[in-house]
């Protein structure tokens, strides 16, 4: 599967670093909110997903 994605026309596997980059997010300070525009949805006041990390 991963090689009929590669030969697509500017199609390039994403490192590790990078991978990570996309999974990643943070936990806001105590009481704290995600920054403008990290929100995926709102539970509650703070913005947060499921797993309380901003994204």
């Amino acid at each position: 599967m991963l090689k009929s994605i590669l030969s697509l026309k500017g199609a390039q596997e994403l490192t590790k670093k990078q991978q990570k980059e996309i999974n990643g997010g943070w936990v806001p300070p105590a009481g704290g909110y995600c920054p403008n525009g990290t929100c995926q949805y709102v539970e509650g006041g703070p913005c947060r997903r499921p797993s309380d990390l901003c994204i």
